[in-house]
C-alpha cells in the first residue's frame, strides 16, 4: 500500500472547500468535504481507554495499528500509486499529537481567513437560505446576528469558536512544525503561486492545475445540513470579497483575530502561504 494521508482543517468559509475542489483534478489525490473519520477515531479512542472493560486488551501498538487500520479501511476503494489522502475536518489540529503518532509525515493544512469575514459569509448563506434550520445553531431559530455570532463564536462546539481555538491551541506547542497555514486571499488572488508553495511544503511533485474550471459540490451533504449550495464550487478561482454586511461592531470585535499573521506569535515558524 502507497497511500499517504495529509490532513485539511483550520477555519470554515475560508477555502477547504476550494482547496479540495482544485486538489480533486490531481488524479493521485483524494479530497472532500468533511469526513466522518474525526467522530470516528474519537469513539474508537473512547472503547479502547482505560474506562472502558476492553482496555486490558490494548497496548500502544495494538491502538496505533487500530486507528491506522480504520483510515486504510475507511479509504480502502482509493489506492492509485503515490496515491494521498486529504482528509478534511475542522479539528484535527486538536489531534496533532495523535496524527504524528499514527502517520509521522503527515501535516496539517490549515485554511484561515479574518474571523469577521468568516461571519460575514456565513451570514450571507443564511440570508440566502431564509426557509431552513440549519445545524449551525442545532436547527434553531436564533432571530439576531448577535445570538447567531454568540453560538457560532462558543471556544467549545461554535462552527467557528470551535476550531479557532484548537488551531490557537496547537499554535504555540511543538507540534506546530506539522501545520501549513494557507491564507483563503492567498488562495483566491494567487492560485498558482499558492498550490505550488503547498506542494513543495508537502513534498509533492508538481502538477498543473486548472484554475479557470473548478468544479465540485455536495448537494446531499449541504441538504441534510439545512444550508442548501453551501459546499458548491464552480468556475474559475478569482477574489469576489463585497464590502461587510454585519454590524460594524460585530467586524470590530474580531478584526484583530487573525493570529497567524502576527509574527512575534509565530514561535515554532509555520508555514504561512
Amino acid at each position: 500500500m502507497t497511500r499517504k494521508y495529509h490532513f485539511i482543517a483550520g477555519l470554515p468559509r475560508s477555502g477547504s472547500t476550494l482547496l479540495s475542489a482544485i486538489l480533486r483534478q490531481n488524479p493521485k489525490f483524494y479530497a472532500r468535504v468533511t469526513s466522518p473519520l474525526y467522530a470516528m477515531t474519537d469513539r474508537m479512542i473512547d472503547t479502547m481507554g482505560p474506562d472502558m472493560k476492553y482496555s486490558s486488551f490494548f497496548d500502544e501498538e495494538r491502538r496505533v495499528s487500530v486507528l491506522r487500520g480504520l483510515f486504510d479501511s475507511y479509504y480502502h476503494d482509493f489506492d492509485p500509486e503515490g496515491g494521498v489522502v486529504f482528509d478534511t475536518n475542522r479539528m484535527w489540529t486538536s489531534s496533532a499529537p495523535l496524527m504524528e503518532k499514527l502517520f509521522p509525515e503527515s501535516k496539517i493544512i490549515c485554511c484561515v481567513r479574518h474571523v469577521h469575514r468568516i461571519i460575514d459569509s456565513f451570514e450571507r448563506v443564511l440570508r440566502n437560505n431564509p426557509l431552513e434550520y440549519n445545524s449551525l445553531f442545532a436547527f434553531k431559530n436564533e432571530p439576531t446576528i448577535y445570538g447567531r455570532v454568540k453560538m457560532m463564536m462558543n471556544a467549545r462546539d461554535g462552527v467557528i469558536g470551535g476550531p479557532h481555538s484548537a488551531l490557537r491551541s496547537v499554535w504555540f506547542t511543538e507540534h506546530a512544525k506539522r501545520l501549513i497555514v494557507v491564507r483563503y486571499d492567498s488562495l483566491v488572488k494567487q492560485p498558482e503561486q499558492t498550490m505550488r508553495s503547498l506542494y513543495q511544503a508537502l513534498g509533492l511533485e508538481p502538477f498543473a492545475h486548472d484554475f479557470g474550471h473548478v468544479e465540485y459540490a455536495e448537494p446531499e451533504y449541504d441538504s441534510r445540513i439545512g444550508l442548501p449550495g453551501l459546499h458548491t464550487t464552480r468556475g474559475a478561482v478569482e477574489f469576489r470579497e463585497g464590502p461587510l454586511s454585519i454590524p460594524p461592531d460585530v467586524a470590530q470585535n474580531y478584526s484583530r483575530s487573525n493570529f497567524w499573521d502576527v509574527p512575534q506569535e509565530n514561535v515554532h515558524g509555520v508555514k504561512v502561504i
